[in-house]
């Protein structure tokens, strides 16, 4: 028998936010070579598209500008972490 598909709801709630899709857009530091708003776009893209960014450590702008530019409510950032002598740190930036 086959199932009507026509009206698929991928809808989830993450962290107390409705997200329209299951799919995050993934961290991707660098993005201002591309273009000048680099992750300040990719941040209201992401809001337009209802779904969450995870900002990268690596990015052209400060997350605090990043924040600014986003439309969603909620947001990630990817911190490295550091193993040294079997114990895990965070990264922390110059």
């Amino acid at each position: 028998m086959l199932q009507d598909v026509s009206k698929l709801d991928l809808s989830l709630t993450l962290f107390g936010q409705r997200i329209e899709m299951p799919i995050l857009v993934a961290p991707t530091g660098g993005q201002g070579q591309a273009h000048p708003d680099g992750e300040l776009a990719m941040a209201r893209a992401a809001g337009a598209a209802k779904t969450i960014m995870v900002v990268s450590s690596n990015s052209s702008y400060p997350i605090k500008k990043i924040g600014e530019a986003a439309t969603a409510r909620y947001g990630f950032s990817s911190i490295p972490v550091r193993i040294s002598r079997g114990r895990a740190s965070m990264w922390r930036p110059p």
